[in-house]
């Protein structure tokens, strides 16, 4: 027949995203029909407005890596779409280095500001970017596939033994 909606606060790789939760409205079959709606799934935090996918990411951020609650809470603010100028006004004032995907929002965090750039938005200083080794070994791996580079399997291997030594540390 028709749905009742609810929204919940839900985490997905590469931010938070909106959960709606339909529940089917229909007419019993019994003697005395009547409209009923579909149960309420069993939840972790009954009442709660994030989902269990953001309960997770907010227990890893803070207990797995260590992340302050403060800078969680940056992390929530609603930006109206993901732009450059977003990206520039989140990081205004920020220096040193930063790790971030490929995506082409976030390369204003490394180029100077032109000259000629009165209209911009306020840019941050030039952060230095860094790369990901996983993605960097994995790089590495096809060009010691691919040309069967003596340089690229050695680039593999020592990469495999500082992962190694990072086991033993932990």
């Amino acid at each position: 027949m028709d749905f009742e909606e609810s929204c919940k606060l839900a985490w997905q790789r590469g931010g938070q995203r909106r959960l709606v939760i339909a529940r089917a409205k229909y007419k019993t079959l019994d003697d005395d029909p009547m409209l009923e709606t579909a149960a309420v799934p069993k939840e972790i935090l009954p009442r709660a407005l994030a989902a269990p996918s953001m309960l997770g990411h907010i227990v890893h951020e803070k207990f797995g890596r260590g992340m302050p609650l403060y800078r969680l809470e940056t992390g929530f603010k609603y930006t109206p779409k993901e732009t450059s100028a977003a990206v520039a006004e989140m990081f205004n004032g920020f220096s040193g280095y930063v790790q971030a995907d490929a995506k082409s929002v976030f390369d204003i965090l490394f180029r100077p500001a032109p000259t000629d750039a009165a209209d911009d938005p306020p840019r941050p200083e030039v952060a230095t970017e860094i790369g990901c080794f996983s993605h960097a070994r994995r790089k590495f791996w096809e060009a010691a596939i691919a040309t069967k580079s003596a340089i690229a399997r050695e680039a593999v291997y020592r990469i495999g033994r500082l992962y190694g030594a990072r086991g033993e540390v932990a």
